[in-house]
């Protein structure tokens, strides 16, 4: 189970239908709880045995991220590449074409691509995978910078989307008073049209 399903599930109550929440590989999760069983203590000779490979697995992950993360900081240094280091271990490395936040390949969770950003150009990173099975460690081998143009359209698209979502909040806000100030129904429809009629009137442009 990953973190994200137990920090769910142990919020939940019984019966109860939590909402959908996104989780760190680009997936979504819903948890629904049928029953609680009351907490008591459980019988050791039981759990023994997967305590003691919990334990392992813990050790494991925690040794795994020490050797990656010496790894990746001698990515760079004097030449060392994440391909001769891994090659050492017997290992293969996956490569990826050049990539923009908008198109990461699916195989990268999402805090990797997250620090893939975040790490300069012939350095390496390394990080515990979101389900706590391994550790990855990567290299990025170049930076290349976003022409001039396409940051401009970025830039556009992004004020486009925020002006959109303030309009509808005031749209929301402007119909939530109608209903709150005269006890009745409304239209979205007719409430939209209304609100972009009075903010060309007052702007004089319009949206």
């Amino acid at each position: 189970a990953t973190p994200d399903f137990i920090k769910e599930a142990f919020a939940a109550l019984d019966g109860d239908e939590r909402p959908v929440i996104d989780t760190p590989d680009g997936g979504f999760l819903v948890v629904m709880v049928d029953r609680i069983d009351p907490r008591g203590l459980m019988d050791f000779a039981r759990i023994a045995d997967r305590i003691a490979a919990d334990w392992r697995d813990r050790q494991r992950l925690a040794e795994l991220e020490t050797r990656g993360a010496e790894m990746a900081a001698n990515i760079g240094e004097g030449g060392a590449t994440l391909e001769a280091a891994v090659g050492a271990l017997g290992l293969s490395v996956t490569a990826h074409e050049v990539f923009s936040r908008a198109d990461a390949p699916s195989a990268l969770p999402g805090p990797a691509v997250d620090l893939a950003f975040k790490t300069p150009g012939s350095e390496g990173f390394s990080l515990v995978l979101p389900d706590g099975g391994g550790v990855m460690v990567g290299e990025v081998l170049a930076v290349t910078p976003v022409d001039p143009q396409t940051a401009g359209r970025a830039a556009d698209r992004i004020d486009q989307i925020i002006e959109q979502t303030i309009r509808a909040d005031a749209v929301e806000y402007f119909a939530r008073a109608i209903a709150a100030g005269y006890k009745a129904g409304y239209n979205p429809d007719a409430v939209e049209e209304v609100f972009v009629s009075l903010g060309t009137a007052q702007t004089g442009g319009g949206y």
